[in-house]
C-alpha cells in the first residue's frame, strides 16, 4: 500500500500587533511612531486609560480630577459657526467690561476715522411731523336738518357742497301726518275760539250775579286748555312749514346760511319721523381730530400750535381723557382756519411740543442703538466717554434725545459706530 505524501502549504503568519495598547489593535507594519496614524493611536490610548482610571476611582469611591488631553488640530470637532459664536461672546464680554473706559484718539486719528466732534444743540421744542388728522366741522358750526314727520321725498333743492341762505328750501316731503296735522289745527282753532267766547259770557253773567263763581272758573280752565292745544299744533306746524303746491306736503329749510355738508335723502325715498336729511355747516374754522402716541401724554396741553401742510396754523383745544385700545394713541381736538379744508378730509399735521429738561437735538450719526439702549459719546480730557440717552423723537436727519450733559459739553457728532467698535475692541 502506497504511503501518502504530505503536501506542504505556505501560510500567512499572524500579524504582530504594536505595543502601544491601541484600542483598534493596529499592527506594527501600519503603526509607527513617526506617522499620523501613530499619533492618533497614542491619543486613543490616552483616552482609554483615562476612562479606565475614572471607572476604577468610581468603583473605589474616590474623587478624581479630569486630565486635559491634547487633541490635534486635525481631529478638532469644533465647527466654524461655533468658533464664530465663541468669538462674538468674547467680544460682547469685552464690550461690557470696557464700556466706561475713555477712548483716547488724537486729532489725526479722529480725522482718519471720520469722527467729527462739536457741541449739541439744546432743543426748546420737539416737532412731531405727519401726525394723522381728520377734518371735522367745528364745534357749534354745524347743524342737522331732520324730518319732523314720516313721509316720501318729492323734491330736492340742494346737494353736497351747495351754498344755501337762511330759510332756503332744501327738500319737500309728502306726509300723511302733515295732512292730519292741518285738520287738527283747524279743529283746535275752532275749539279755542268757542272756549274763549264761553269764558267771556260766563264772566259777564257772573258780574250780573246770575251764575256762581265756580262756573266761571270752569269756563276759564276750558279756554286755557284749548289755547294750549292750539299753540302746540302751531309749533308743530312751524317745524314743517306747509307747502303751497300739494296738500299734506311740507318743506325742509336751511336753519342758517352756510354750505351743505352731507345729504342723506334721495328723490322718492321714504324717510322716518325725525330722520336726518341734511347737515349744514357755517363758513369759518374747521375742527381737527389728531391722533398722537400715548408716550407723549405728559407733554400735551391745550394751546399747543398745530401746523397744516399748506402752512396754516391751528391751536389745540382739548386733550383726550382715554387711550384708544386698538391704536394706543390719544385724541387731540384742535381748530384751524383754511379755505381748502373740507370735513371728512384726512391729512398729516405737525405738532410742536415743549421739550423737557436736558433735551438735545443731535445728528442721527451721533447715536448708536443696541439692545441695552441708545448711546452717544462725550468728548472729555481723557477721551470719548459713552453716555446713555433716551430717544424722544427722530426726523430724517436728526434725533431728539434726553441726556445729562453740561452746558458746554462736546460730543461726537459723527462716527459713533466707529467709537462703539473701538470700545468693544479694547
Amino acid at each position: 500500500m502506497a504511503t501518502p505524501v504530505s503536501v506542504w502549504r505556505w501560510r500567512k503568519p499572524w500579524p504582530r500587533y504594536c505595543t502601544h495598547n491601541c484600542a483598534s489593535r493596529c499592527t506594527t507594519e501600519s503603526c509607527t511612531r513617526t506617522s499620523a496614524r501613530s499619533r492618533r493611536c497614542t491619543t486613543r490610548r490616552d483616552q482609554r486609560r483615562g476612562r479606565m482610571s475614572r471607572r476604577r476611582a468610581l468603583k473605589q469611591g474616590q474623587s478624581f480630577t479630569a486630565q486635559a488631553v491634547r487633541i490635534p488640530a486635525t481631529e478638532s470637532r469644533m465647527s466654524r459657526p461655533a468658533i464664530l459664536a465663541l468669538a462674538c461672546a468674547l467680544a460682547l464680554a469685552s464690550l461690557g467690561a470696557h464700556a466706561a473706559t475713555p477712548i483716547q484718539l488724537d486729532a489725526a486719528q479722529q480725522q482718519a476715522l471720520a469722527i467729527r466732534s462739536g457741541a449739541p444743540e439744546a432743543a426748546r421744542e420737539i416737532l412731531l411731523t405727519q401726525l394723522p388728522a381728520l377734518v371735522t366741522p367745528a364745534a357749534g358750526n354745524a347743524e342737522a336738518v331732520t324730518a319732523p314727520y314720516a313721509g316720501v321725498v318729492t323734491w330736492i333743492g340742494a346737494y353736497e357742497g351747495d351754498s344755501v341762505r337762511q330759510g332756503q328750501v332744501l327738500a319737500r316731503v309728502q306726509s300723511r301726518e302733515a295732512m292730519l296735522l292741518a285738520s287738527e289745527l283747524t279743529t283746535a282753532q275752532s275749539a279755542a275760539a268757542a272756549a274763549n267766547a264761553q269764558a267771556a259770557r260766563d264772566a259777564s253773567l257772573h258780574q250780573e250775579g246770575i251764575i256762581a263763581a265756580a262756573r266761571v272758573e270752569q269756563s276759564r280752565a276750558a279756554a286755557s286748555a284749548a289755547n294750549a292745544r292750539l299753540r302746540e299744533l302751531r309749533a308743530a306746524q312751524a317745524l314743517a312749514p306747509k307747502s303751497v303746491l300739494r296738500p299734506g306736503e311740507y318743506e325742509l329749510r336751511a336753519p342758517f346760511a352756510g354750505r351743505v355738508l352731507t345729504r342723506e335723502v334721495e328723490l322718492g325715498q321714504a324717510i322716518d319721523s325725525l330722520g336726518m336729511a341734511f347737515s349744514i355747516g357755517r363758513a369759518g374754522p374747521v375742527g381737527l381730530e389728531i391722533q398722537i402716541p400715548e408716550s407723549y401724554r405728559a407733554l400735551l396741553r391745550p394751546g399747543l400750535v398745530v401746523q397744516l401742510p399748506d402752512g396754516t396754523r391751528g391751536q389745540v383745544l382739548s386733550v383726550g381723557a382715554a387711550i384708544d385700545a386698538r391704536t394706543q394713541s390719544l385724541k387731540l381736538r384742535a381748530t384751524a382756519a383754511g379755505p381748502k379744508l373740507m370735513p371728512g378730509q384726512r391729512l398729516g399735521v405737525d405738532l410742536a411740543l415743549p421739550a423737557p429738561a436736558q433735551t438735545w437735538k443731535v445728528p442721527a450719526t451721533a447715536v448708536t442703538r443696541s439692545q441695552s439702549g441708545a448711546t452717544l459719546y462725550r468728548l472729555t480730557a481723557q477721551g470719548f466717554v459713552p453716555v446713555p440717552v433716551t430717544v424722544l423723537d427722530q426726523t430724517e436727519s436728526a434725533l431728539y434725545v434726553q441726556a445729562r450733559l453740561p452746558a458746554q459739553a462736546r460730543i461726537a457728532l459723527s462716527g459713533a459706530l466707529v467709537l462703539a467698535g473701538l470700545a468693544g475692541g479694547e
